[in-house]
């Protein structure tokens, strides 16, 4: 999506911060809010408290959400 002329997407990762950006949805229209995600519970509130909404989108968060664990720990058991 276009907002004032710059490209956004509405979730990304971030390498520079290792951290899942999204666009707080319950901001919108009014205010442009972008959130870090930097762990599971993170993601869990993201989805929850609807600061990302629709099927794909909470989707590709919960993928995310994953993706983080995992980086905390790898192993079968903790995914």
């Amino acid at each position: 999506m276009n907002i004032n002329g710059e490209a956004y997407r509405t979730i990304w990762y971030d390498e520079d911060e290792q951290s899942v950006k999204i666009i707080d949805q319950t901001k919108l229209p009014h205010e442009l809010t972008v959130v870090a995600l930097n762990n599971v519970d993170a993601v869990c509130h993201a989805i929850t408290s609807m600061q990302v909404r629709g099927a794909p989108l909470i989707g590709a968060t919960a993928a995310y959400g994953i993706a983080l664990a995992c980086q905390t720990n790898g192993s079968t058991e903790h995914i």
